[in-house]
């Protein structure tokens, strides 16, 4: 284990003397491309579980609807890893992701019933995908030894984005109806195409194009794949309760489309947060210590959800929920990245994803099971026990995997 810390450390620290920094312009456009890119993605979130059950969906298929989004991503973030490693086209990769959100943003306002809605949403999964290649492209703004901090700060301006536009969507949804959030997701979807074509190919992160040799090599790193795995546990909760259940929990409480866009807001919003403090803590602390702190206290809030009978009570939950998943999730993804060499990043980000992708297409399935077998209440006591399984398996990774991020 020494030998391969020693390896990659000094892998680290060859991109750190190679370093150039980014232009202004290109930062600017990209950052007006994600935020374009979550916006497509995001807008109709906080109203779409609703929509579907307005439009005659069941529980169980309003978990396909959800899952579809996690199930085409799981498919496609190791190819789209590859082909960023590979070949170096990452603003051309984010700008087909960005096209699959504009078709699937178009389907949804043209044509909405409830398993068109699953198809168009597996559309917004490819646009997703390209996420593998965002990562990349901004962790390269900085020296190569920073990925920890890279990825918090990404998530971190990623999630703040997300409040906006989840608030924006909620208001949009109770002002003009939530078919209207689909025609914006299309607008930012195409905004987003000319921002990130503007914003060019930026610099490369490695000398060289990787190998299926050293592809397959980046598959059987372990620490790669525990932090994957767990990453996966915590998208299995997230994807199974806060972008579905949990807001029709709360419609059943009473809340409208505005309500809904305040939930998934403080949602994001204390992700954000919490992303932002695992950017400056996480060395202090440990990277083990965060994923099981936050893996805790995202199964006490889980199993106390059952209790809260008040649209109040559901956003504080939300709040803390969110909390939980900016606390573990950049930690994950920075320890994914620390494990190779700079020029496998892309493809080890693509691994990563592609493990947590899974939980994000079999959570909401195996919720919508649950939630149609058992109910809502139950529900949530299950998902808060898989979230404890995330705080045992925690402990597997090493005190501090990122001891070299400076």
């Amino acid at each position: 284990m020494t030998g391969f810390k020693n390896r990659r450390f000094s892998d680290r620290i060859g991109g750190d003397q190679n370093y150039s920094p980014p232009s202004k312009r290109s930062v600017l456009a990209f950052s007006a491309a994600i935020f374009c890119f979550w916006a497509s993605l995001y807008v109709y979130v906080p109203t779409l579980a609703v929509f579907a059950q307005d439009r005659g969906a069941d529980l169980g298929i309003i978990g396909l609807i959800v899952a579809a989004y996690g199930l085409v991503q799981f498919a496609l973030r190791i190819p789209t890893g590859y082909l960023a490693d590979r070949f170096g086209k990452r603003s051309l990769l984010i700008q087909i992701g960005l096209m699959g959100n504009l078709v699937g943003a178009v389907g949804m306002t043209i044509w909405n019933e409830p398993w068109l809605l699953v198809l168009w949403r597996g559309f917004h999964g490819l646009g997703a995908a390209s996420f593998v290649v965002i990562v990349v492209y901004f962790s390269a703004f900085f020296p190569a030894s920073h990925a920890t901090r890279a990825t918090s700060i990404l998530m971190a301006g990623s999630t703040l984005s997300q409040v906006v536009i989840s608030l924006a969507g909620g208001a949009i949804a109770s002002s003009f109806g939530p078919e209207t959030t689909f025609l914006v997701a299309a607008l930012m979807a195409g905004l987003g195409m000319v921002s990130m074509h503007i914003a060019g190919e930026g610099s490369t992160v490695g000398n060289r194009s990787i190998s299926l040799d050293r592809f397959r090599q980046v598959l059987t790193i372990r620490l790669l794949l525990i932090s994957g795995t767990l990453a996966a546990i915590g998208q299995f909760v997230v994807f199974g309760v806060m972008q579905s259940f949990f807001l029709i929990y709360a419609s059943d409480l009473g809340a409208n489309s505005l309500d809904l866009g305040i939930i998934t807001t403080l949602g994001y919003l204390s992700a954000a947060l919490a992303a932002t403090s695992a950017a400056v803590f996480v060395l202090r602390l440990g990277e083990r210590n965060f994923v099981v702190m936050g893996s805790l206290a995202s199964g006490a809030v889980l199993i106390v959800a059952p209790l809260v009978e008040t649209v109040v009570g559901v956003q504080i939950l939300a709040f803390l929920l969110g909390g939980t998943r900016g606390m573990v999730f950049p930690v994950l993804m920075g320890i994914a990245l620390n494990s190779v060499e700079l020029d496998e990043r892309a493809s080890a980000t693509g691994v990563f994803q592609c493990i947590y992708a899974l939980g994000m297409f079999l959570g909401p399935a195996v919720g919508g099971v649950l939630a149609e077998s058992f109910g809502l209440s139950a529900l949530f006591v299950i998902m808060g026990a898989v979230a404890f399984i995330g705080a045992v398996g925690g402990i597997l990774l090493p005190k501090r995997s990122g001891a070299f991020d400076a």
